[in-house]
């Protein structure tokens, strides 16, 4: 092989060793816990702000993703609320984020998680919203997607 053809080869080695070391990986959900979850309101417009409410939630918006049927509604917000106590019973008792763990249920009580997201512009009627993030992935729930505009009517 030429010093020119070594030259332009590891400079194509370099530019994909580059590429690959700015890509970035997103977790979309381990399958590890059951993750509950409660809808409110339980229906809404296109553009509506919704609240999921349940978890074990991560509590890191860029780790959830929620879909609507099958559209991916975006993310708005993700709070996990007074669960320092319990974060911190549950590691010090080696129990994970999935599931209970007897010796801290009065503390993790307490704590709540929630994840906001936008219904996204798809048909009125009857479908489901699920929630993956690092921990797992709820079951769907239901949900109904009203019209847009100020009618009344659920269904189109």
């Amino acid at each position: 092989m030429s010093r020119h053809s070594l030259s332009r080869i590891g400079a194509i080695a370099g530019v994909i060793a580059a590429l690959l070391a700015c890509t970035t990986s997103t977790s979309t959900g381990s399958g590890r816990c059951e993750v509950d979850l409660t809808l409110s309101p339980t229906r809404g417009r296109p553009g509506d702000e919704i609240t999921a409410t349940g978890g074990p939630f991560t509590g890191n918006a860029y780790d959830q993703l929620v879909r609507i049927g099958g559209t991916t509604a975006t993310v708005t917000g993700s709070a996990r609320v007074d669960c320092d106590l319990c974060d911190t019973c549950r590691s010090d008792a080696s129990c994970t984020a999935c599931g209970r763990c007897p010796e801290c249920d009065s503390v993790c009580d307490e704590c709540t998680s929630n994840v906001t997201f936008i219904v996204p512009d798809v048909p009125a009627g009857p479908t489901t919203v699920r929630v993956v993030d690092g921990y797992g992935a709820s079951a769907p729930a239901a949900f109904t997607v009203r019209r847009r505009g100020n009618d009344t009517a659920i269904l189109p």
